[in-house]
């Protein structure tokens, strides 16, 4: 993050370039609202492992994961709407 934070430079792992022995599969769009989520909060900064950076990890990650299953659920309901509609 910039120090005006304004912007920040976000960088990606390419998805051949994941673990695959993760216990999560690599998603890009959890990773960008993971890292968009690490912007909005760069204010709450805590010591590389200790109890409140890992809290804040753990709040990130499930708070990412969750707006993206939320999202993909609403367009595939939206799309749902649209077909019998159509039908």
């Amino acid at each position: 993050i910039y120090p005006l934070k304004t912007c920040a430079f976000i960088s990606l792992l390419d998805s051949t370039e994941a673990d695959p022995d993760e216990v999560e599969p690599y998603d890009v769009e959890v990773a960008i609202v993971h890292e968009l989520l690490h912007v909005v909060n760069h204010s709450l900064s805590f010591g590389e492992g200790s109890a409140e950076h890992l809290c804040l990890e753990n709040a990130i990650h499930h708070t990412s994961t969750l707006l993206v299953k939320m999202r993909r659920r609403i367009r595939e309901l939206e799309s749902l709407g649209r077909r019998r509609k159509a039908a």
